[in-house]
């Protein structure tokens, strides 16, 4: 395991490149999913050790309050096989990311919602406190009511100002759902506190899921929302 000056060298000069030629944090950040490395661990390409050598921070929710702390990822032995899990945490994250500049500790603004699939007809008001001059809203669309075959389903950020649509962002769009493998939403919250909603989505697939972070702060961004990280449990 390499030194905690060491991490902080690393972790610094990462943030001078991202800033110096104005990478995104796709470039840069990480994310990672505890509780998609359980029991045995899996391929080292995906839930490698080397995890456990960098300082993470967790996005925490507890009593329906989502928190930001730093946490440090450990691989412990349970039952005579090797597990994922924070050090010196009772509680599990419900992600962690690493390698994003401008994060501080504290209450993260979120919203309320059933993380999950997103029915067709289905409005979630996504509108951060923060942000008095926008509103903010989650609209999903598409024909069928049975998630084993909802076809041209398609999830939307729309920016509204004075009731006035002024940009949309396709977040899925998708010819046809199927069952187990239907895209979700799982958090919607401003990670970055830049008053604006930030998502941790997931996308599963026949063998696999895709999570991904999308946030509202990417430098150069030309749309609402762009990915900042992701990471891929399954067929690799």
């Amino acid at each position: 395991m390499i030194s905690t000056t060491r991490r902080t060298v690393a972790t610094l000069l990462i943030f001078i490149i991202c800033s110096l030629f104005h990478a995104s944090p796709s470039n840069c950040a990480e994310i990672f999913i505890l509780h998609e490395c359980r029991s045995t661990i899996p391929a080292e390409s995906v839930c490698r050790r080397d995890v456990t050598e960098y300082e993470w921070w967790g996005v925490y929710v507890e009593s329906g309050t989502s928190i930001l702390r730093r946490s440090q990822i450990a691989i412990k032995k349970v039952d005579d096989a090797e597990t994922y899990v924070v050090a010196d945490s009772q509680k599990e994250p419900l992600f962690l990311v690493r390698d994003m500049p401008g994060l501080t500790t504290g209450n993260i603004p979120a919203i309320a919602f059933t993380p999950g699939f997103v029915w067709p007809g289905t409005k979630i008001m996504a509108t951060i406190n923060r942000d008095k001059s926008s509103a903010y809203e989650l609209t999903a669309s598409g024909e069928g009511t049975n998630l084993d075959d909802i076809k041209h389903y398609q999830l939307l950020l729309k920016e509204s100002k004075q009731k006035r649509v002024m940009r949309k962002h396709v977040i899925f769009n998708q010819d046809v759902v199927n069952g187990d493998f239907s895209p979700r939403v799982i958090w919607i919250g401003d990670i970055d506190r830049d008053g604006k909603p930030d998502l941790l989505i997931s996308d599963a697939y026949n063998c696999g899921v895709v999570y991904s972070l999308l946030l509202s702060s990417v430098k150069n961004a030309k749309n609402l929302l762009e990915e900042a990280a992701s990471i891929e449990f399954g067929c690799l």
